[in-house]
């Protein structure tokens, strides 16, 4: 299977999010990219307002992954479905999250 590679530039959409309930929210920032000529998701980054973080590096981590498995063609739904998730099926991590607003910008 071939990657659906992006440009070097490239427009985004950037979303606000919060994970988990009061008191312990944390807010990240999800950028979401789209392929020029298509318009299909292919790319996501994931940042907090804690730089330098472990969290914000794993959510980073997480996004490069979620970014490759969408350039090599992983449907978004199934990615979504296979991240753990809560007793009404809120996601359970920022990665969760992000898939989520990803389908909302669809």
């Amino acid at each position: 299977m071939n990657r659906l590679k992006p440009p070097n530039r490239r427009r985004g959409e950037t979303i606000d999010i919060a994970v988990g309930e009061e008191p312990h929210v944390a807010r990240y920032s999800v950028m979401i990219g789209r392929d020029a000529t298509s318009g299909r998701l292919i790319e996501a980054f994931i940042s907090s307002g804690k730089p330098g973080s472990a969290l914000e590096a794993a959510a980073r981590d997480a996004a490069v992954l979620i970014s490759l498995a969408l350039q090599y063609g992983a449907p978004l739904d199934e990615l979504r479905a296979a991240v753990t998730r809560g007793d009404k099926g809120e996601p359970s991590s920022v990665i969760g999250a992000a898939l989520d607003a990803a389908e909302s910008v669809r």
